[in-house]
């Protein structure tokens, strides 16, 4: 995969979310830029429930020090 950044390979590995001080489960919510001018509840979006512990594709870039998780809604 490359880097959205600066176009270079990125490194392929695998990612483990972890829960810090108690935090248990995260939520994402994805808005595509031309629904965010619709407000919160009128927007069209994608959610992701990730667990402690859950584990994913990941790519690394080292030149721009970006980490890239791969999630699947």
């Amino acid at each position: 995969m490359r880097c959205p950044r600066c176009n270079k390979e990125m490194e392929n590995g695998k990612g483990l979310f972890m829960s810090m001080q108690g935090m248990g489960q995260m939520m994402l919510i994805f808005t595509p830029k031309s629904e965010s001018n619709k407000g919160f509840f009128n927007s069209k979006t994608k959610e992701k429930i990730i667990m402690p512990a859950e584990e994913t594709d990941s790519y690394y870039c080292a030149e721009c020090n970006l980490l890239l998780p791969i999630l699947k809604c």
